[in-house]
């Protein structure tokens, strides 16, 4: 700036920097989306961490606290806490959005076919006010001093069957496509099974290590067969390994737009006064 030397310092707006230098952490202000359920179910929910790179004005924070969802089941209560800031890497950061992608493509496409794609781009990005991260907290009463994120899933994609197992009984072992894995490496992991084109959660491998292809499965009025039977007939396939222990998969959960519903019934009723 001519004419004014040296007395103002120089102004570049920030979404003119760009924050994808390799090597330099970057600053995410963290909120506790906490989650109580009004409902029985098997399935728990479980809280989550909203990181944003610009700060939430306190306004906001006190509205969002405290909403209810009128979903599927029941009342879903919200509670939004602020926490303190934390810096990440550009890598912890390529991790955080490869994991954020991967579960939003899953829930919302169910297409193994749309997991990937060529153009993804996972590094830090130049729009500081819309870049956020929707990450697991860890269990509320198991949670650690240090960090409130739950790191173990989000740094599991892309899964590795060459991760060493870290269970305390060494579980049977599973055989995968072109691998095997020990069976608790999978609890809490997607799953894809090509014979029916579906993905399936799986949720906890105890209460079917008893059960395998050869166990019997009872189909109602069309009587008793093996689950090794009910894969040929039905899909068509030969179990290759009969004996192994079987997994205990559940559906996808559908997504569904609850806060779009509430705006919904809101003015519905209003008309009708």
């Amino acid at each position: 700036m001519e004419g004014f030397g040296n007395a103002y310092p120089s102004y570049v707006p920030s979404e003119r920097v760009s924050c994808s230098s390799k090597g330099r952490n970057v600053t995410y202000h963290c909120y506790l989306m906490e989650l109580e359920q009004h409902y029985e179910y098997q399935v728990s929910v479980n809280d989550i961490v909203l990181a944003i790179r610009s700060e939430l004005d306190s306004e906001i924070v006190d509205t969002l606290s405290g909403t209810s969802f009128d979903v599927k089941r029941g009342k879903l209560l919200v509670n939004l806490r602020h926490l303190e800031p934390i810096q990440l890497s550009p890598e912890k950061v390529q991790s955080c959005r490869r994991f954020q992608t991967t579960l939003f493509r899953i829930l919302l496409n169910r297409d193994v076919t749309k997991l990937t794609s060529v153009s993804d781009d996972f590094s830090l990005g130049d729009n500081p006010e819309i870049d956020f991260l929707l990450l697991p907290a860890t269990v509320k009463h198991q949670r650690p001093s240090n960090s409130i994120i739950d790191w173990k899933p989000v740094l599991s994609v892309p899964f590795s069957s060459e991760s060493t197992c870290d269970c305390k009984d060494h579980a049977c072992n599973v055989r995968i496509r072109n691998d095997s894995v020990c069976s608790c490496k999978l609890e809490n992991c997607v799953v894809y099974t090509p014979h029916n084109g579906s993905i399936y959660i799986i949720y906890t491998t105890d209460g079917t290590k008893k059960l395998n292809g050869n166990s019997t499965l009872n189909q109602g009025l069309k009587g008793i067969t093996t689950y090794k039977e009910h894969f040929k007939k039905r899909h068509g396939i030969e179990l290759g390994f009969e004996h192994q222990s079987l997994l205990h998969g559940r559906n996808l959960f559908k997504v569904e737009n609850y806060l779009l519903k509430t705006r919904q019934k809101t003015e519905k009723k209003k008309k009708k006064k």
